[in-house]
């Protein structure tokens, strides 16, 4: 057990579906292909139509700390728990070749909370069930209803959330197995 517990995050796996052209081919395996795809990505002009839409809401993530010249490579809804917020809330992920950035909505009147860390920040990374995994951002920036701030040392658990939208449940999927990917965590067999 770390320092996230070993509480199971759902590990049923969600119903995906693949752009026309973009399946994995038979005897790939399908995490391996979706980080493939994501980390070959070099501009927004690669968005599949079934994407496009989702993708359009992922950009906000510029105008929240992500810098405008970083190609975004994944993005999807999440569950999101920082050490600053009493409760888990749902919203997106956003992984850049060098940041992440989440952002949720805690309230209808609240404004919006972002987590960002580069990459290099993340320490003692572990899978917490199939879809979901912790880390240790050494250094990271919080933004709540009462400003932006520097924290450290902050434990952070993103989970993937998974729908009926099978698109949907495949950029999630493809979030979470890239951000993995880029702080290096290991697989979790």
């Amino acid at each position: 057990m770390g320092i996230f517990g070993t509480g199971k995050a759902g590990d049923k796996p969600p119903k995906i579906e693949y752009p026309q052209g973009l399946a994995p081919a038979p005897g790939i395996e399908e995490t391996s292909h979706l980080v493939s795809q994501a980390l070959g990505k070099s501009g927004s002009s690669e968005i599949p139509k079934e994407d496009l839409s989702s993708y359009m809401d992922a950009s906000y993530a510029h105008q929240l700390g992500i810098p405008e010249g970083d190609i975004i490579l994944a993005w999807g809804a999440a569950a999101i728990r920082t050490p600053e917020d009493q409760r888990e809330y749902e919203g997106t992920v956003v992984t850049t070749r060098n940041s992440m950035l989440a952002f949720w909505q805690p309230g209808r009147t609240s404004l919006i909370h972002t987590f960002q860390a580069n990459h290099s920040a993340a320490t003692g990374q572990q899978w917490i069930g199939t879809y979901s995994l912790g880390a240790i951002w050494n250094v990271a920036e919080y933004a709540n209803n009462g400003g932006k701030f520097l924290v450290g040392d902050a434990p952070v658990i993103l989970t993937a959330h998974f729908g009926k939208d099978p698109h949907a449940n495949r950029r999630s999927l493809t979030w979470l197995h890239t951000l993995a990917v880029l702080i290096n965590l290991t697989d979790p067999d």
